[in-house]
Formats: structure tokens, C-alpha cells, sequence
């Protein structure tokens, strides 16, 4: 008799989103929850799944923020019906350009001032 086990990363998208300003680049755009865990399989079948992690993931510019285990499983399960987004810290994972909302100009990170039509970023 032989066994097929495995240990898998898993990703999965949740049905929980929200619509809001991205604290990362400024635009508006759609928050939605992830939920990523270590899957245990036994003959290819998802036997339990451990060590869950909630992330909100915005739309726009790809930034992410790590939630509290409780806050994630209760968007999930369908208790909350928004989460606060100033109270969490998202990051971009890398220093991406800011746009200018009037010309679409790419500007540097730390600009007040959109350098090609002086509109404030």
C-alpha cells in the first residue's frame, strides 16, 4: 500500500470587496480580500488547510495590507460589511510613480506638484 501526500501553497480570492482610495497611489479603487494558506493533500484532495492569512489587494496598483486573522475570517464568513481602510498599512512593494490626475504625467513618489502642468498630486 503507498500514500500520495503533499504540502501546497494555496491562493484563493474571496468573495468579500470594497471600493475606496488607494492610500498607496490616490486613485479610487476596489479592495478585495485574499486569502492565502498551506494546503495538506492526501491523493491530490485538499485534506486541511493551516497557517490562513488575510490580505486586502487593491486594483489599481497592485499594493497589499496583512489583516488581523479575526478581521479576515469575519469578511470572509460575511460579518462586516466594510473595513475601516485608514486604519491599515498598505505597501506598494516597490516605489511606484504617481499619476497626475489632470495629465496622466508619471511623477516621482515624494512630488507635490505634477512637474509637466504644476497641478497639485
Amino acid at each position: 500500500m503507498f500514500f500520495v501526500i503533499g504540502l501546497s501553497p494555496e491562493r484563493k480570492q474571496l468573495s468579500f470587496s470594497q471600493q475606496g482610495v488607494c492610500p498607496v497611489c490616490g486613485r479610487m479603487a476596489r479592495f478585495d480580500l485574499w486569502r492565502t494558506a498551506n494546503c495538506l493533500t492526501l491523493f491530490f484532495l485538499p485534506v486541511c488547510r493551516f497557517a490562513k492569512q488575510y490580505f486586502f489587494i487593491t486594483s489599481c496598483c497592485g499594493a497589499s495590507c496583512a489583516l488581523p486573522p479575526a478581521l479576515g475570517k469575519a469578511a470572509a464568513h460575511g460579518a462586516l460589511s466594510s473595513i475601516d481602510l485608514q486604519s491599515l498599512h498598505f505597501s506598494s512593494g516597490a516605489a511606484q510613480p504617481r499619476l497626475c490626475p489632470a495629465c496622466g504625467f508619471p511623477a516621482n513618489p515624494g512630488f507635490q506638484f505634477c512637474p509637466k502642468c504644476g497641478m497639485r498630486l
